[in-house]
C-alpha cells in the first residue's frame, strides 16, 4: 500500500516537473517572438535613419550649391 503512494507521489511529481517545464518552454517562445520583433523595429528604425540622413545631405548640398 505504501509503495503504491509512493508510486502515485512520483508520478504526481512528474507530472508537475513536466508541466512547469512546458510552461517555462512557451514563455521562452514568447520572449523568443518578442525579441525578434524587437529587431525587426530596430532595422526599420535603423533604415529611417539612413534614409534622414541621405534626404538630409541632399538638401544641405542643394542649399551649399545655391549659396555659392
Amino acid at each position: 500500500m505504501e509503495l503504491k503512494n509512493t508510486a502515485q507521489e512520483i508520478r504526481e511529481a512528474y507530472t508537475n516537473i513536466n508541466s512547469s517545464v512546458d510552461q517555462v518552454v512557451e514563455k521562452i517562445s514568447e520572449i523568443k517572438d518578442h525579441l525578434a520583433g524587437i529587431r525587426d523595429a530596430d532595422k526599420m528604425r535603423e533604415k529611417r535613419t539612413k534614409r534622414n540622413k541621405q534626404c538630409l545631405q541632399e538638401i544641405w548640398k542643394y542649399v551649399k550649391r545655391s549659396n555659392l
